[in-house]
C-alpha cells in the first residue's frame, strides 16, 4: 500500500481491521471453543478483495504484460504467449518471493493450434498438466475454438432451473397464475431447445436463433404479447375522450401516493426513539440495539423454518399428543379393555389433529404464495424441495486426519477447531519483511456522512449476522440518526486507529463444496460471519483506498468497469486469431495454493494512511465455526485478510 501511495495513517488503520482476531466453528453438533487466527479471510468484505488487487499489483509488477498476454482475475492468472515457459518461471519465482505458491495441481497448459514436437511446459523441471480445454472464469475455453461445451451449458442452465421449480409447479394446489408467471420466466429456453429439434439444427453447425425463427415465421413469445398490448393502447389513444377507457388513462388519482410503512421496521424504530440521537460510545450502543431488537422482535432459532419437519404444529396438535401419552402411561399401568379403549382412541384423534393442522398450514401456505408478498416464498419452497431430493442435508459426524470417523459431538467439534485452527494459524507460513520503502505522512480528511450513506446503501439486507448480532437493516432503519452515529463513530476509529474489539470476533461455518468426502472437512469451504457494522466501515475505507491506488489494467478481478466477460472475450479473441494465422499459442492457467489464507504479504506492500486500518482488522482477531445451527470454540486469526465476495 505504501507503493502504491497510500497514506501512512489509512495504512495502520487497515492493519488494525486484521490484528487479534479470534473465531469460533459452529457445526452440526455444536460450536467449538474460540481460538486465534493468523490468517483468513472477511466473508463479505469489499476491502479484502481490493486489498488482494494491489498486493497481487506489486507482486507482478516486474513480470506482467499487457493485456492479453497476461490477464489476472483476483488469485487466477492467464499468461498467453507464442513462447511460454520461461514467463512462467519468472512469476513463479515473483510470488513464492512475496509468500504466495503456485499450485502445481491446478496450474494448466493449453496449446492452440498445435504443431508436432511443440513439446510441454515445465515449472522447476516439473511438467505441467496439459489439457485440450480449461474452464476459465466459469467459461469453458476449448483449444480448437469450439464452443458447443459453453453452449451446451448454457441451455442445460435453464433446463436445470425448470427443473428445480418443476416440484413447486406441479403441485396442484398452486394457482394457475403463479404457474404462468414461472413458466412466462423459463420458456425462452425451452421454446428455441424445440424449434432447433422440430428443424434438425444441432448447435455445431452454428445456425443462429434469429435465422431460425426468420425460416420458422415464429417470432418471440414476448415480444408478441407485448405487440397485442401494445396494438390495444393506440386502439384506446385513438377513441374519442369519452370513451371509458380513455378516460381511466387519463385519470389521476387526488393527492400524494400513499407509501406503507414496514411494521417491523416502524417498530424497531419506534422502540429506539426515532430520530433521537444514538449514545456515543459503540458498546452502550450495540448493547440498546441488542436489547430492543429482542424485545420487539424477539430471538429466531436461526434455522430455516423448512428444515423443521413439524413447521405446521399447532396448540392443538400439542395437546393431543399430550394427553394420548398421559393415556399410554395410564394403559401401560392397568392394562384394562376400558384404558386400552381410551388410548386407541386418543391415537385416532391425534392422527385426525395432525391431518387438520397439515391441511390448515398447506392452505395458508399456498394462499400466501398466491399473493404479491408471497412470490420470493414461492422459489425458497422450490429451493427446499430440490434440496430434499438430494442425499447431503447435514453431516453430523466428520472425519479425523487419519480417516477414523467421529460420532461423539465433542470429538467432532474438537476435529473442526483442529482443522480451522491449523488451517489458519500453521500453514503458509510466511517470513515477515520489511522493505525500505518511504512512508507516506500526509492529513487525512474525516469521515463524510454522504460516505457512510453511500456504504449503507451498497450493503445487501438479510445476510447472516456476525457475533454482535446487529444487522444492517438497524442503521438503514434508522437513516440519519444511524448516519450520524456511525460517522463520529468511524471518526473516533480513524483517529485512535483501533477499531472497537467486538468487531474482531466472527463465526465459521463450514460450507460443503458439493464435491469429495462429505465426512472430510477439507472438502469444505469456511464461510466466517463478522460484524456488519465492520463492514460498513470497511466498505468506507475502500472507497477512499480507491481513489488513491490505480491497479494495473491487466486485473480483471473487483474492478469497476471490468467483468469477467472482458477477460474472456479477450482470451477468445486471441485464440481466434492465432488459429487464422496458423501459428502456435501456449496459454498457462496459474492457480494460486490458498491465495487467500493469508494476508501477510500485504505487509510488504506500500502502506499509507490508509493501510493502518489494514492492520487493525487483521490483529488479534477471532472466530468460531458454526454448522447447521451449532457452534465451536473461538479460534485467534493472526494472520489472513477477509474473505473475498462483496455484501
Amino acid at each position: 500500500m505504501r507503493k502504491s501511495g497510500v497514506a501512512e495513517k489509512y495504512v495502520r488503520v487497515v492493519q488494525d481491521m486484521y490484528e487479534r482476531s479470534r473465531t469460533v466453528v459452529r457445526c452440526a453438533v455444536g460450536q467449538t471453543e474460540e481460538f486465534k487466527v493468523e490468517v483468513g479471510l472477511h466473508q463479505g468484505s469489499a476491502l479484502s478483495p481490493f486489498l488482494f488487487a494491489i498486493v497481487m499489483d506489486q507482486l507482478s509488477e516486474e513480470v506482467r504484460q499487457e493485456s492479453p498476454w497476461t490477464m489476472v482475475f483476483a488469485d487466477d492468472i492467464v499468461m498467453c504467449r507464442e513462447q511460454v515457459e520461461e514467463n512462467l518461471e519468472r512469476w513463479r519465482f515473483a510470488l513464492e518471493r512475496r509468500g504466495m505458491k503456485v499450485s502445481r495441481g491446478k496450474t494448466e497448459y493449453m496449446c492452440v493450434n498445435e504443431r508436432e514436437g511443440s513439446g510441454t511446459v515445465r515449472l522447476q523441471g516439473e511438467e505441467v498438466k496439459k489439457v485440450q480445454e480449461f474452464k476459465y472464469l466459469g467459461s469453458t475455453v476449448q483449444s480448437n475454438g469450439e464452443c458447443a461445451k459453453e453452449v451446451k451449458k448454457r441451455v442445460q442452465a435453464g433446463w436445470n432451473g425448470w427443473r428445480k421449480v418443476s416440484g413447486v409447479l406441479c403441485d396442484r394446489k398452486i394457482s394457475a397464475r403463479i404457474k404462468g408467471k414461472v413458466y412466462r420466466s423459463k420458456r425462452e429456453v425451452a421454446e428455441l431447445k424445440m424449434l432447433r429439434f422440430s428443424f434438425g439444427v444441432r448447435r455445431l453447425d452454428r445456425i443462429r436463433n434469429e435465422y431460425i425463427r426468420g425460416t420458422a415465421h415464429v417470432g418471440r413469445l414476448g415480444d408478441k404479447v407485448r405487440e397485442a398490448r401494445l396494438r390495444w393502447f393506440g386502439h384506446v389513444q385513438r377513441r374519442e375522450s369519452e370513451y371509458i377507457g380513455r378516460r381511466m388513462l387519463d385519470m389521476e388519482l387526488p393527492g400524494r401516493r400513499q407509501r406503507g410503512r414496514p411494521k417491523r421496521r416502524q417498530k424497531l424504530r419506534q422502540a429506539l426513539g426515532g430520530q433521537v440521537v444514538l449514545p456515543d460510545d459503540w458498546e452502550t450502543t450495540a448493547e440498546v440495539i441488542r436489547e430492543t431488537g429482542r424485545k420487539v422482535l424477539g430471538v429466531s432459532s436461526g434455522r430455516r423454518k423448512e428444515d423443521k419437519e413439524t413447521w405446521w404444529w399447532n396448540e392443538e396438535v400439542q395437546d393431543s399428543i399430550q394427553r394420548k401419552r398421559l393415556a399410554k402411561k395410564k394403559w401401560d399401568m392397568d392394562r384394562t379393555e376400558e384404558n386400552r379403549q381410551e388410548y386407541k382412541e386418543l391415537q385416532r384423534r391425534v392422527k385426525r389433529e395432525v391431518s387438520k393442522a397439515k391441511q390448515k398450514a398447506y392452505e395458508e401456505l399456498y394462499t400466501r404464495l398466491d399473493t404479491r408478498e408471497g412470490e420470493k416464498d414461492l422459489y425458497r419452497l422450490a429451493r427446499q424441495r430440490d434440496r430434499d431430493g438430494k442425499d447431503v442435508q447435514q453431516v453430523r459426524v466428520i472425519k479425523d486426519r487419519d480417516g477414523r470417523v467421529l460420532t461423539s459431538e465433542e470429538s467432532v467439534q474438537r476435529r473442526w477447531k483442529e482443522y480451522f485452527e491449523e488451517l489458519m494459524n500453521e500453514e503458509n507460513e510466511r517470513e515477515k519483511r520489511v522493505e525500505g520503502v518511504n512512508s507516506v505522512e500526509q492529513k487525512v480528511d474525516k469521515i463524510r456522512k454522504d460516505e457512510v450513506r453511500k456504504a449503507l446503501k451498497r450493503m445487501k439486507s438479510g445476510k447472516a449476522v456476525g457475533p454482535d448480532d446487529i444487522p444492517v437493516e438497524v442503521w438503514k432503519c434508522l437513516g440519519e440518526a444511524a448516519v450520524e452515529f456511525l460517522a463520529n463513530l468511524f471518526n473516533r476509529v480513524l483517529e485512535s486507529e483501533r477499531m472497537p474489539e467486538e468487531w474482531r470476533r466472527s463465526v465459521l461455518v463450514p460450507i460443503f463444496k458439493n464435491k469429495g468426502d462429505v465426512q472430510s472437512c477439507s472438502n469444505y469451504r469456511g464461510i466466517k460471519l463478522m460484524s456488519h457494522t465492520m463492514k460498513v466501515w470497511e466498505r468506507v475505507v475502500e472507497a477512499r483506498l480507491r481513489k488513491v491506488v490505480e491497479i494495473c489494467e491487466q486485473q480483471y478481478g473487483f474492478m469497476p468497469r471490468k467483468s469477467t466477460t472482458d477477460a474472456i472475450f479477450a482470451l477468445r479473441i486471441l485464440m481466434e486469431k492465432y488459429r487464422d494465422g496458423q501459428k502456435e499459442l501456449h496459454c498457462v492457467f496459474v492457480d494460486l495454493e490458498k491465495a487467500y489464507e493469508g494476508g501477510e504479504g500485504v505487509q510488504d506492500s506500500d502502506e499509507s494512511g490508509h493501510a493502518v486500518w489494514f492492520r487493525d482488522s487483521v490483529t488479534e482477531e477471532e472466530t468460531g465455526v458454526r454448522a447447521r445451527g451449532s457452534r465451536a470454540e473461538d479460534v485467534e486469526v493472526l494472520f489472513g485478510s477477509d474473505k473475498i465476495g462483496q455484501d
